[in-house]
């Protein structure tokens, strides 16, 4: 490990990177960095919003999303150069966001909530409501229909319709869960 300077001061939460050399960071007060160089150089993009920005993920070059408290969901199709808000249609915090193509993806957060796009972000709906009893922090899927979510309490769910039915399963802990990634049906950490 190395320490490597990102040319900011703000907060920052949750990386994704599509290889060794391009990626992107968020955090506070709306900062999205770009890395083209595995993180030697970083450049600020501007997302214009002030919000505190908990996830990102991209799929391609192009086509990525970022997700924060408030509701918040911004989308861009040039790499970050420019962002796009996308109404979500709730206030929640989103914690994660996960997309399997340019159309088809996930935002999940505070009790419960997870919403699905099947159009890039233009529309959002909410796929499962739970009681607030759970928030997820983590969740992966690995097709349109098979995905697993994790939270507080040692919380893991499974979907196996794209998340409007919602599975719990014995994770043997009651700490909370911060992260999930599956690499097939029977593969996962």
């Amino acid at each position: 490990w190395g320490l490597q300077s990102t040319g900011t001061d703000e907060f920052l939460l949750s990386a994704d990177f599509l290889d060794t050399e391009i990626g992107w960071v968020v955090g506070r007060k709306g900062t999205v960095l770009k890395t083209e160089n595995g993180g030697k150089n970083w450049t600020l993009l501007d997302s214009q919003s002030e919000a505190f920005l908990l996830d990102v993920d991209f799929i391609d070059e192009r086509n990525g999303w970022a997700v924060g408290r408030h509701g918040v969901i911004l989308g861009t199709r040039d790499g970050g150069l420019t962002w796009t808000p996308q109404y979500s249609g709730t206030v929640v915090s989103l914690v994660g966001v996960q997309f399997i193509d340019d159309m088809t993806g996930w935002v999940f957060g505070s009790g419960e909530a997870i919403l699905r796009t099947r159009d890039g972000g233009k529309t959002w709906v909410p796929v499962w409501q739970g009681s607030n009893a759970i928030d997820r922090v983590g969740a992966h899927f690995i097709n349109m229909q098979e995905g697993w979510t994790v939270g507080s309490r040692g919380a893991i769910f499974h979907t196996s319709d794209g998340g409007r039915t919602m599975f719990r399963l014995s994770s043997g802990t009651l700490k909370d869960l911060m992260g999930v990634f599956f690499a097939d049906m029977n593969a996962g950490w």
